[in-house]
């Protein structure tokens, strides 16, 4: 019976704690649009490439010859002062999908830690009933667990 409240909470618990798939879709788009668009401004893509999503980088050479390549990310706008939050661009310190991989990696272990949690107090629970039961059963024969008998 308990077997079965266990399985049935890790479960539940897989079920509501796992990232959701299609934010890691949108991340594995983003980590592809920012690796293009480090490629277009290497020069190993052309500039006629398309984004994760479809459309055409923008390309921009700033005054000190800097290339600049940018997506404009699923919502194919940006804001008028810069960038807003799924746009990718080559200069990029910090991209979307590596500021997520530490929260993607903290979710993951919490989740395991949980749904994993009950079934290793099951088995430290039966394992300590089973040493238990072998020294109360050893004793009442007689051996003291030194090697000798009474």
């Amino acid at each position: 019976m308990k077997a079965c409240a266990f399985f049935l909470f890790s479960i539940l618990v897989l079920a509501i704690c796992l990232p959701d798939l299609e934010e890691s879709r949108q991340e594995s788009r983003n980590a592809q649009a920012y690796l293009q668009a480090q490629r277009i401004r290497a020069g190993k893509l052309p500039a006629d490439t398309l984004d994760s999503w479809g459309n055409s980088f923008i390309i921009k050479k700033s005054d000190t010859n800097i290339l600049q390549v940018t997506s404009l990310g699923a919502n194919s706008s940006t804001a008028n002062n810069g960038f807003d939050g799924d746009d990718i661009s080559s200069l990029m310190i910090a991209p979307p999908h590596r500021r997520s991989i530490r929260w993607r990696q903290l979710q993951l272990t919490g989740t395991l830690f949980l749904a994993g949690a009950p079934w290793l107090l099951l088995c430290g629970t039966v394992i300590m009933r089973f040493c238990r039961r072998n020294n109360t059963r050893g004793a009442a024969e007689g051996y003291h667990g030194n090697g000798h008998t009474a």
